[in-house]
């Protein structure tokens, strides 16, 4: 998610774990998790990065939501309806998960900007599992490849406060995050380069211009 206040940097972590001390799990790479996560608690990426997927209706494994270190996750994203998960997640490297308590941790001031009201603090995890799932939409909502790419780099440029990004997964799971073949993604990286509207040094990609405010979350 493209946002800063769903991403906690190094000092806030190390705050955040002297603090409250919480359960930390770990799991091996491409390891799925398969125990459900609790809708009352949010989930820290201390390590790794973990890939949410869903099965489209031809059973294709699509990713709707990825969270690099450092990165909050609310339970809420494995939700089951009818005794099913909607969405299961992938541990695409070696992971060190937290579990966080969403009531102890709003006692705390690193919490305070995102985390309100105590009574409300469930519809809160509801709501940001709302706000990731609204992004990929978003982005799937594009008519063309590059307004897709724009979208995605506009939002990690804002949540990496830096207008050089670092893409932290392989070009194949970006496609499919973005859901467009993988050699039009490349193709079309390469065409914006070519037009100066970025520089691509392998997974790093540096915005050359200030873009239009159409290529900003709706949220």
């Amino acid at each position: 998610m493209g946002n800063k206040q769903y991403h906690l940097d190094r000092k806030e972590i190390h705050d955040l774990m002297g603090k409250l001390h919480p359960a930390i799990y770990t799991y091996h790479k491409n390891e799925f998790i398969k125990n459900s996560f609790d809708n009352r608690k949010l989930y820290l990426v201390l390590e790794g990065i973990v890939y949410f997927y869903t099965q489209n209706e031809q059973y294709d494994e699509e990713i709707v939501a990825f969270f690099p270190c450092g990165h909050l996750f609310p339970g809420s994203l494995m939700t089951e309806t009818d005794g099913q998960s909607l969405h299961f997640a992938l541990c695409k490297t070696n992971c060190k998960i937290a579990a966080i308590d969403v009531v102890e941790a709003a006692h705390y001031h690193i919490f305070h900007s995102f985390v309100g009201n105590k009574c409300c603090l469930l519809e809160f995890t509801y709501h940001f599992t709302s706000l990731f799932l609204a992004w990929h939409c978003h982005i799937l909502q594009q008519k063309t490849v590059r307004s897709k790419i724009m979208v995605f780099l506009q939002c990690q440029s804002e949540c990496q406060q830096s207008t050089c990004i670092h893409i932290e997964m392989p070009y194949s799971d970006l496609s499919n995050f973005l859901q467009v073949d993988r050699s039009t993604l490349m193709k079309e990286l390469a065409k914006m380069e070519s037009e100066e509207l970025i520089q691509k040094n392998g997974r790093y990609i540096t915005l050359q211009q200030l873009h239009s405010e159409i290529y900003r979350i709706p949220i």
